[in-house]
């Protein structure tokens, strides 16, 4: 091969083209490379003390050839000065010294024209580039100038490969790198495997501070330091697309990372991240905390974290830290946004979108999750809303039907009268603490805690799902058992985990025998009490504190802690029903138990029954549970009195209590 066909081969296509700096790289690496191998085949012939820097050097001055050589080295070198100086861009990127740059040249030359593989066999008996080529090629004399520990093989610019036992190391460019010199914006095969590069979102949220945010950005930039944006909120809402945004606003493409691996590779990708960021102007975005910042990596101008309200970062005092949290959706946004993602919606009953967009837990992943299934119905959309997060609070809550509705209680006029005042209030809540004038003036205590307390069987738990219905979300009920513990301090710890499980989740919470957690705070005689009293006490914070709604149920209302009754936003008690609520249950069950109409003799058989029985509507049902399967037992088909007094004695007797002889006179009258 000659410095002719090279030439040839890279000339650009047009003399008035600014060089390309590929060819360029290769002329100047091609003319050292004749230099040296002139100077070889003439006085530094034979090595050793003929051929030394200092005799090379004083060749290249005196000697004819030498200086025709040395010419066409300073010309290459000035068609080098003249290209769009994308190898200088890197080398003050990563901060390379003049050897460092060298280095980078001969490998990147080497790998743009493979045959120069030829001529650097014959200067050093080997087809590679080698430490020792360059520090000949450009000057250097003996001294050492590859470095393990420098900028080149800590950014893995060049890479130092095996050789043979008592061979020099080959080395050799990244391959990204050469796309980095041709200006091409490539992300290296070993990040691009754990990253996607993420578009910003077409119209970010209003509510989004996202000019706010870049210009804080900016200001620190002018202070020469890199940024560390840490976005936080929960899970859904928008962390990423908000980053995006913020990124493309400071006019940088965003590239998420999705995972990384163990503490031994973490150094590795977070050198591969901070070197596509300074070399292409992206901006990472790491999905949740890193470790912290290895070794002598320094950090590229913008990361991005992406994380959750309470998770803690590694301290990086190398960085300027800038938190942004993002707030829940406002209702206004909302509505906005049910509006794009579910365009069918412009259609649904008024009450409908209202209920849906009151949902202050719905979040931006749940809307975008609207408009990918293509949902057409209000219904639909409730039903998906709800099975998002069906599973958020995993073996401590079981979700409960709610197949009742208003039509299907029976209480007392007054009491159904103040639930729907609560199902309202729990419905149209969320514009009202939206204020801000109000959330001032309430610090705490913005969710709606409220107790059930009366016998069992009357009502309470159909209550819950009457309201839950009204309001279109799931009711839970939450697992006391997986929750209480003899173990100290293991109460607090799984309320503190219910608790923020629940937290932003658009349902209502049914402690079920509330009085297990909410019993009278003892006289401590020791540890144990003391404990069990912090128990009570942290589970008043966490309740205050949240901002969902919960529902209280206890039978014993004696039991709680009358300052922990103070603290609910309303107590209802639900009372044993009267004799026209006991006739009025013994008429809608009856039918839907028996399967048959009543016929006038019954009708007038579940009037005594009504009237004669002090017993719930829980015991009612199971009453007539029982009687149906005695009829069928006996292969009537609808129970007689003496059926029906047989249910009513098994639920009875659970009570410790039976029929007297006057309850079975009286039921009996007319029979």
């Amino acid at each position: 091969m000659t410095r002719l066909d090279v030439i040839e081969r890279f000339e650009p296509a047009e003399a008035t083209a600014v060089p390309a700096e590929p060819e360029c790289i290769v002329a100047c690496v091609l003319a050292r490379t004749e230099q040296r191998l002139a100077w070889l085949s003439g006085p530094g012939a034979g090595g050793g003390a003929a051929d030394t820097p200092a005799a090379e050097a004083a060749w290249q001055r005196a000697d004819a050839t030498g200086r025709a050589l040395a010419a066409a080295v300073t010309a290459a070198d000035t068609a080098m000065a003249g290209t769009a100086g994308r190898l200088d861009a890197l080398a003050k990127t990563f901060v390379l010294d003049a050897a460092e740059r060298d280095i980078l040249m001969t490998v990147l030359a080497a790998r743009f024209e493979p045959a120069l593989a030829e001529p650097f066999q014959r200067l050093t008996g080997r087809p590679w580039v080698t430490e020792a080529l360059v520090q000949r090629l450009f000057g250097h004399g003996l001294r050492p100038i590859w470095d393990a520990a420098g900028a080149l093989a800590v950014w893995e610019l060049v890479t130092e490969g095996e050789a043979p036992a008592g061979e020099p190391s080959p080395l050799r460019a990244d391959p990204v790198v050469g796309f980095w010199v041709c200006d091409e914006d490539r992300v290296d095969a070993a990040f691009a495997a754990v990253s996607a590069p993420l578009p910003p979102p077409s119209e970010p949220l209003a509510d989004w501070p996202v000019e706010a945010t870049a210009d804080a950005i900016a200001a620190r930039w002018r202070d020469r330091k890199p940024v560390r944006l840490v976005v936080r909120g929960g899970p859904g809402s928008g962390r990423a697309s908000f980053a995006t945004a913020v990124a493309a606003r400071l006019g940088r493409p965003a590239r998420a990372i999705r995972d990384w691996p163990d503490a031994v590779g973490w150094p590795r990708l977070w050198m591969l991240a901070q070197r596509s960021a300074l070399v292409t102007g992206n901006a990472p975005i790491w999905r949740r905390p890193t470790p912290p910042r290895p070794g002598p990596i320094p950090a590229a101008p913008l990361n991005i974290v992406t994380t959750g309200p309470d998770d803690v970062l590694p301290e990086d005092t190398t960085a300027a830290d800038l938190e942004v949290v993002l707030p829940p959706l406002r209702l206004d946004t909302r509505h906005v946004l049910l509006a794009r993602m579910a365009p069918s919606s412009a259609a649904w009953p008024d009450t409908a979108r209202t209920r849906i967009v009151a949902r202050a837990g719905t979040t931006l992943a749940d809307f975008a999750a609207l408009a990918r299934q293509g949902t057409a119905t209000a219904a639909d959309a409730e039903a998906r809303l709800n099975a998002a997060h069906a599973d958020r609070l995993g073996d401590m809550a079981t979700r409960m039907d709610t197949p009742f509705t208003w039509d299907d209680i029976i209480l007392p006029p007054g009491l159904t009268e103040a639930l729907r005042d609560l199902a309202f209030e729990a419905a149209q809540r969320a514009s009202f603490w939206e204020r801000s004038d109000v959330r001032r003036l309430f610090g705490r205590g913005r969710g709606l805690a409220v107790l059930f307390a009366g016998p069992s069987g009357a009502g309470k738990t159909m209550a819950a799902q009457v309201i839950a219905r009204e309001m279109g979300v799931d009711l839970f009920r939450i697992d006391l058992a997986s929750i209480t513990s003899k173990y100290i301090g293991e109460t607090s710890r799984n309320l503190r985990d219910l608790f923020r499980r629940a937290s932003g989740l658009d349902a209502v919470l049914l402690f079920d025998e509330a009085d297990a957690l909410f019993a009278q705070r003892t006289e401590v005689k020791d540890s144990r009490d003391r404990y069990a009293n912090a128990d009570t006490g942290y589970l008043l914070q966490q309740l205050e504190a949240f901002e969902g709604m919960a529902i209280l149920s206890t039978n014993k209302k004696a039991n709680i802690d009358t300052a922990f009754l103070r603290r609910l936003r309303y107590v209802f008690d639900f009372p044993r029903p009267d004799p026209a609520e006991r006739r009025r249950l013994w008429h809608a069950l009856a039918p839907i138990v028996l399967g048959v109409a009543p016929d006038a003799e019954m009708v007038r058989m579940l009037d005594r029954f009504g009237d004669a029985l002090e017993i719930t509507g829980a015991q009612i049902k199971g009453a007539l549970v029982a009687s149906h399967f005695a009829a069928r037992r006996r292969r009537a088909d609808v129970p007689d009195v003496h059926d029906l007094m047989t249910g009513v004695e098994r639920e009875l007797a659970k009570e410790g209590r039976t029929l007297t002889p006057s309850d079975r006179k009286r039921l009996t009258a007319d029979a």
